[in-house]
């Protein structure tokens, strides 16, 4: 399972040869075109009239939310400046501010990834809105900072910048865990991205919206999969401790509003930098599901991936 289905997206097995084994997979999408979007949608909200009324779309395919304004009247001009249905349209450049992965800091661990040039992107992608008029009229000013992932200093560090130093009207990019929340409950910035919980939706004293599923997915799957007759066996459900919250919060209480019976929970607990440990963790939970009479294994989250990638030899 893809990265991105972060404690957002399940998937069912069903036992082969004596062996749970994966019955279906998911795959989410991150095309960083989205950012364009997504600023779009945030300015024209910023910059509507009070006429205008907002609706909110959440797409089927777990591709997150998005806010569009329906403008009531025609843009006009009174010779007091461009007007949108009689109010006048802010036509000062937009900060945005960005934050992206320090691929340094990761190389100076040890971790060698090769993620490309993030500033060349994402100057690309405002050069082309810029140069097509921008969004209302409104150029974008693009201000940059890389974070280091390996530290919660460096994310810190990065929104303090763009938000304190360089006075970033919206901020998008790379988030982890809360740190999401400097810029929507410290700096009251609108964020673009980012995963949203319920504590950090109650937190937040700005605009946000994300192109991730949010919390409520674990939820809306798991019913989907009973209401599909996936979840008839024997029951359990897998996940890592990172998504355990998920678990017990969310679907463990949900299969049981369903009358499913769930025999067996594992949570592993496993280091993830530790492929060994994982993969030992893994075997010994699914040969405790084996005993028990498993024959349906619900996964939860990210951590999903760890089932069927130290499963597959057994």
């Amino acid at each position: 399972m893809s990265n991105a289905v972060i404690s957002a997206c399940l998937r069912t097995c069903r036992r082969e040869n004596g062996r749970p084994r994966p019955r279906a997979t998911g795959r989410f999408r991150h095309p960083l075109a989205l950012l364009t979007v997504a600023v779009a949608l945030v300015l024209v909200g910023c910059s509507s009239s009070d006429d205008g009324a907002a609706t909110t779309t959440t797409t089927a395919d777990g591709a997150g939310s998005t806010t569009t304004v329906d403008r009531a009247g025609p843009t006009t001009t009174d010779g007091a400046g461009p007007t949108t249905s009689g109010a006048p349209v802010d036509t000062e450049p937009i900060t945005l501010g960005v934050t992206y992965v320090d691929t340094e800091a990761l190389s100076a661990v040890g971790l060698n990834f090769d993620l490309g040039d993030h500033a060349a992107v994402y100057e690309a992608l405002v050069a082309d809105i810029n140069e097509s008029g921008g969004i209302n009229g409104r150029s974008i000013e693009l201000v940059l900072a890389g974070v280091d992932p390996t530290g919660a200093e460096g994310a810190e560090a990065a929104c303090l910048k763009l938000t304190e130093d360089e006075g970033a009207d919206l901020l998008t990019g790379f988030f982890l865990n809360d740190a999401v929340l400097c810029p929507l409950e410290l700096q009251g910035v609108p964020v673009v991205g980012g995963e949203m919980t319920p504590d950090r939706v109650e937190r937040a004293q700005a605009p946000w919206i994300t192109w991730s599923p949010d919390w409520q997915r674990p939820e809306d799957v798991t019913r989907t999969f009973a209401e599909g007759g996936e979840l008839e066996g024997t029951v359990a459900v897998f996940a890592a401790s990172a998504d355990k919250d998920s678990v017990d919060d969310v679907v463990l209480p949900t299969l049981d509003e369903l009358g499913i019976d769930v025999v067996e929970t594992g949570i592993l607990d496993a280091p993830p930098s530790d492929t060994n440990a994982v993969r030992e963790g893994v075997q010994l939970i699914g040969e405790r599901f084996e005993s028990s009479g498993v024959d349906t294994v619900v996964l939860v989250g990210n951590s999903a991936e760890n089932w069927p990638s130290h499963m597959s030899d057994n």
